[in-house]
């Protein structure tokens, strides 16, 4: 932000409608086909509904329908068929943004262990006492843990000081790191 020069700005253009005029979206216009289907649609899960109502007004299934009316599948890319600030601000968003939802909660984790007890006993789900001690077990598990990937790069899991599960990702050879889980 800091190197942009608002003098350059038409005189009735608002600062953001200026931010947003200096943004390179020029990538979003042809994504490849393998990209594009891993975070679009596959990414619209790593959000929550609130996260899609505060920031765009509308929820993840008229999300979907934006995505999937505005591009076109063409051999081996897809194709934006129209640009306009809500695809490509959405665009940009799914792909830049920090407020993911976590990797995984203590409700999901709760869900899953009753199904597991209700499918081992052969009866029907029950409540998994103990889950106040398991969960931190569980997120500590992953500490240390790296993925590679297919293109080469590799993320590494790790408990930060302050307990959080985090991740350092190397997108672009860059290291970047974000919180998956926060201990609360």
């Amino acid at each position: 932000m800091g190197r942009l020069d608002f003098k350059k700005a038409a005189p009735e253009a608002s600062p953001e409608d200026y931010v947003f005029s200096q943004i390179d979206f020029s990538r979003y216009r042809e994504i490849n086909k393998k990209d594009f289907e891993r975070l679009f649609p596959e990414g619209l899960e790593d959000f929550s509904g609130e996260f899609y109502r505060k920031n765009f007004g509308i929820d993840k299934t008229e999300i979907r329908s934006v995505i999937e009316e505005s591009y076109k599948k063409a051999e081996e890319v897809y194709i934006l068929q129209k640009e306009g600030p809500l695809i490509l601000s959405l665009m940009r968003t799914l792909e830049t943004s920090l407020e993911s939802s976590p990797l995984f909660t203590r409700d999901e984790i709760q869900t899953e262990l009753s199904q597991l007890c209700g499918f081992v006993s052969g009866g029907t789900s029950r409540e998994f006492k103990g889950m106040d001690h398991l969960y931190p077990v569980l997120v500590h598990s992953l500490n240390n843990l790296i993925i590679h990937h297919e293109d080469g790069m590799q993320t590494k899991l790790f408990i930060s000081p302050q307990g959080d599960l985090s991740a350092t990702f190397r997108p672009g050879g860059k290291p970047w790191t974000l919180v998956l889980i926060d201990k609360r």
